[in-house]
């Protein structure tokens, strides 16, 4: 009796996070010649507690081994989360290790490629494309021993320029990354990502383990922006994080620094205490966009504002003000507290608490 293929229909599979290394043992992996399909079946997927994390149906896959290509070759069709998918894999150990894997959602717009080998001294290099919407992200790495070293070039998110490059320590994790963008509307990085304050939240950052250095360098020069240029550094050391020398830059107005800032979860929810100077080179144009009174037009040099921002409800408590290094009263500082009672992106409101400020300021002499 000679099997030529086996089909397996209706059928249930269990699959721990360890299994997952089976593909990359170099003994013992290899698929059979005869083709083994699988039909309207699923994959639990759970953690090495067997805690399912999720459940992947198949609806199709076909996995063999190719004698001439010398490789394991999986294509699958199936569901995971409700969003279909196609997953095509390639997986060869002689004479190198070499590892190939195509990724297609039609429903996310998402296409994933990447490649990957394995030399003999254990070093690695490998290559990926992200296409996602109208974005594109190239990404070349290169693994010895456990430092990965990665960039990317000529990568677009939407309409705006993309490289980065970086080198990430596994043991102990350290990540240092540096992020380039052009063209980029920098008014949506005030737009957090639920899912990142989720990660924040649950305090894995705050791990002592864990060390971050990350800059991200922004050119936007778009006329409708606020600010036309940024440095935005991300650091996380010793169980702390903060956003110490990010610097925003407004062309005709001046900068905006960031100092002593520290991001901590405090009764849950996530807070961030700055102090932040104004360094301002134009103080006529800041009173034009406010729609100030000529009687408070007063020359400004700096601002430091101290002030604990929350990111969940988006309150604003304003703890100190300085104006040219003189310290405002706390009956005006009061009056910043208007602004925790609306929402800061209604701009006459904003212009009307920001010049009951001024007027306060002026009258204090």
């Amino acid at each position: 009796m000679n099997f030529t293929k086996v089909i397996i229909s209706a059928a249930n599979f269990s699959l721990l996070r360890s299994d997952l290394k089976l593909l990359s043992k170099p003994k013992n992996n290899k698929f059979s010649n005869k083709k083994i399909i699988v039909k309207n079946s699923n994959i639990f997927f759970k953690d090495n507690s067997n805690e399912i994390i999720s459940i992947i149906k198949i609806n199709k896959a076909t996995l063999f081994f190719d004698d001439e290509k010398i490789s394991n070759l999986l294509n699958l069709n199936g569901e995971v989360f409700n969003v279909p998918f196609k997953l095509n894999l390639i997986n060869r150990n002689n004479p190198a290790k070499y590892l190939e894997i195509n990724f297609q959602s039609k429903l996310l717009k998402l296409k994933i490629y990447n490649e990957h080998s394995t030399k003999k001294n254990n070093s690695a290099s490998g290559e990926s494309v992200i296409l996602f919407l109208n974005s594109k992200i190239n990404t070349k790495h290169h693994i010895d021993k456990n430092l990965i070293i990665y960039e990317s070039k000529n990568s677009k998110i939407k309409n705006s320029n993309f490289n980065y490059r970086g080198e990430l320590s596994i043991n102990p994790f350290d990540l240092d990354l540096n992020i380039y963008l052009d063209n980029y509307k920098i008014s949506k990085l005030f737009s957090i990502n639920p899912l990142l304050i989720e990660v924040i939240k649950s305090e894995l950052l705050f791990n002592k383990n864990i060390s971050v250095n990350n800059t991200v360098v922004i050119n936007s020069n778009l006329k409708k922006e606020l600010f036309q240029s940024a440095k935005i550094n991300l650091r996380i050391i010793n169980g702390k994080i903060n956003f110490n020398n990010t610097i925003f830059v407004n062309n005709k107005i001046g900068s905006l620094t960031l100092r002593n800032s520290n991001l901590f979860v405090k009764n849950k929810n996530l807070i961030l205490n700055t102090d932040i100077f104004l360094d301002i080179k134009n103080s006529d144009h800041i009173f034009s966009s406010l729609n100030t009174n000529k009687s408070l037009r007063k020359n400004m040099k700096n601002v430091l504002i101290n002030l604990d921002y929350n990111f969940f409800n988006h309150e604003i408590k304003f703890n100190n003000i300085k104006v040219d290094n003189h310290e405002i009263s706390e009956q005006s500082l009061r009056i910043t507290d208007e602004f925790n009672a609306g929402n800061l992106n209604k701009l006459n409101r904003s212009r009307r608490v920001i010049n009951k400020i001024l007027k306060a300021i002026y009258e204090e002499g």
